[in-house]
């Protein structure tokens, strides 16, 4: 009798971390997650908005060499820039960072003349998925600057802070269950000897 009180006192600490646990894992991760990519809309746009401060000049004068440097040298530059493109205000490309010509897919993705940055967009591409953001030339007047991030390193951070969450959870559902079977047996028999 006094094992089995000892054995379902133990099991009943040891379920409750881990519901605890599960719940916290979920809720935190979650939470992280929505954080973090909405950290990396964020910076995406930020990007976007400084290449087309940056290309201003180069588009009002036609300069499609200087616009092609730029791009290629800010996705060299920032590793979690996967493309750039230009287009001008017919939705042509000015400039852009893709091997092999420009996707006929993106052609026909916003060639708006909005004077606001447009609204992020996931893609899944070959590269994983991206979330892309745009900004206008001279208010759109002068065209758009797309800029895509990758999205992979982001949630594997997410994935690792998960990973090491559970880690501790588990070597405190084991130190949780040490203790309390050390502590079972006396807690039962006070139990026990109540009447």
């Amino acid at each position: 009798m006094k094992k089995l009180i000892l054995a379902a006192i133990v099991a009943g600490i040891a379920a409750l971390l881990l519901v605890q646990g599960a719940a916290a894992v979920l809720v935190l991760g979650g939470s992280v997650r929505r954080e973090m990519l909405a950290q990396l809309d964020r910076r995406a746009q930020e990007m976007a908005l400084h290449v087309a401060e940056l290309a201003v000049d180069s588009v009002l004068t036609d300069q499609r060499l200087d616009l092609q440097l730029l791009v290629s040298n800010y996705v060299r530059i920032h590793q979690e820039a996967a493309y750039a493109y230009i287009l001008d205000s017919h939705g042509a490309v000015m400039a852009h960072t893709f091997h092999g010509g420009f996707p006929r897919a993106l052609r026909s993705i916003d060639a708006s003349k909005t004077a606001q940055p447009g609204p992020i967009r996931v893609l899944d591409t070959e590269l994983g998925r991206l979330r892309e953001a745009t900004a206008p030339l001279l208010d759109g007047a002068a065209g758009r600057v797309h800029v895509a991030v990758l999205e992979k390193p982001t949630t594997d951070a997410v994935r690792r802070a998960s990973t090491a969450f559970l880690a501790v959870l588990a070597a405190i559902l084991l130190v949780g269950s040490a203790v309390t079977a050390a502590y079972a047996p006396v807690v039962g028999h006070l139990a026990l000897q109540q009447p």
